[in-house]
């Protein structure tokens, strides 16, 4: 996931979308083109628990918090994933 959204980000012809906009895509995004935006796709009350936490490869101020993490996170900053309540990985 990371490395597309970079991707993205890297060969996108105007407008190009922000770092927020691409994380938005990827998460209620991807649940509305699915059809399950009433079940998943953002973390608000009587939705699945669908979540991950990451390290954050820096220290960015909250105004670049979203381009950080779609900038600089790898597969290895995953520390934990839920789905529907359940954790799949905790470390």
């Amino acid at each position: 996931l990371w490395d597309e959204l970079r991707f993205v980000k890297e060969t996108a012809i105007t407008p190009v979308p922000t770092s927020h906009e691409l994380l938005q895509m990827a998460t209620i995004g991807g649940a509305r083109v699915l059809s399950l935006e009433n079940v998943t796709g953002s973390l608000v009350p009587g939705k699945q628990a669908d979540y991950i936490l990451i390290d954050m490869p820096e220290s960015p101020t909250a105004s670049l918090i979203y381009d950080a993490v779609v900038r600089h996170t790898k597969p290895n900053n995953v520390r934990k994933v839920v789905i529907a309540g359940e954790i799949l990985k905790a470390g």
